[in-house]
C-alpha cells in the first residue's frame, strides 16, 4: 500500500508512526507516538517488512479530502467529498467514513457477513 503525507501507521506491535514526508519510494517518518519529530527514512520493503497498515482509528477527514462510504440504504461503497456538513458528520458518527476505498470494502464485507447470522 502506498501511504501519504499526515498518514498514520501501525505495525503489528500497535506502535504509531506519523508520515511526515514522502519522495519517491521513500517515507520520513516521526518517531513512535510523536507525529511531529523526524525519526528516518523507510522504504516501502521497510515498511511492508515491518507489518505496517495504515491506522483508520486515527484519521479525521479534513475539508475537501476525498472520503469513502458505506451507503446503508443499498449495501455500497461510495466515495464523497469532506464538507463538513450533516450529511458527512452523521456518516462519522457511524463509524462509516474511511480513507481507502479498500478499507470501506472490507468493513462492508464483514457487515454484510454478520447480518447474514
Amino acid at each position: 500500500m502506498k501511504y501519504k503525507i499526515n498518514d498514520i501507521m501501525v505495525d503489528a506491535n500497535g506502535y504509531k508512526r506519523k508520515v511526515l514526508a514522502v519522495v519517491d519510494n521513500l517515507y520520513g517518518l516521526s518517531f513512535y507516538n510523536d507525529y511531529k519529530t523526524f525519526s528516518c527514512w523507510y522504504t516501502q520493503e521497510d515498511v511492508d517488512e515491518e507489518g505496517y497498515t495504515l491506522d483508520i482509528s486515527e484519521w479525521e477527514p479534513e475539508k475537501n479530502d476525498t472520503y469513502y462510504y458505506i451507503s446503508l440504504t443499498d449495501m455500497t461503497v461510495s466515495f464523497s467529498i469532506w464538507t463538513n456538513n450533516e450529511k458527512d458528520s452523521n456518516r462519522k458518527k457511524l463509524n462509516l467514513v474511511f480513507q481507502t476505498r479498500e478499507l470501506a470494502e472490507k468493513r462492508l464485507a464483514e457487515i454484510v457477513t454478520f447480518l447474514k447470522k
